[in-house]
């Protein structure tokens, strides 16, 4: 009699034990998903917090004075969305159908820009 309730415990002991680990387990897993999706999610929202601010893409017809080049001109409009100083160069050569680097004063030139 004595071996058949100790065995009741044992297996007792050991149901709740299963019982208690699984839902804890599944309670554990839950709370690491809800953190790991929070950790994911707050610094995406952070960033684009800054990038709420819109920029318009304008153009405007500068004059080229002596001493001018499409370097120096570049450096007075560059703005950020574009990726370099060199890549708005070539953005603007685009714009006026450039094929070199050679600008002369007194003629006019369209520059993109962003604006805010």
């Amino acid at each position: 009699m004595r071996e058949s309730s100790v065995r009741n415990y044992s297996e007792e002991f050991v149901s709740f034990i299963k019982y208690h680990f699984n839902h804890k387990a599944v309670g554990f897993l839950f709370v690491v998903i809800i953190l790991f999706y929070l950790i994911s999610i707050i610094p995406t929202k952070i960033a684009y917090a800054d990038q709420n601010t819109v920029s318009y893409k304008t153009f405007q017809s500068v004059e080229i004075k002596a001493g001018d080049t499409l370097w120096s001109i570049a450096t007075k409009y560059y703005t950020e969305e574009y990726k370099s100083i060199q890549n708005y160069i070539e953005v603007i050569k685009e714009s006026n159908s450039l094929k070199s680097d050679t600008i002369h004063s007194g003629c006019f030139l369209i520059i993109p820009y962003y604006q805010n």
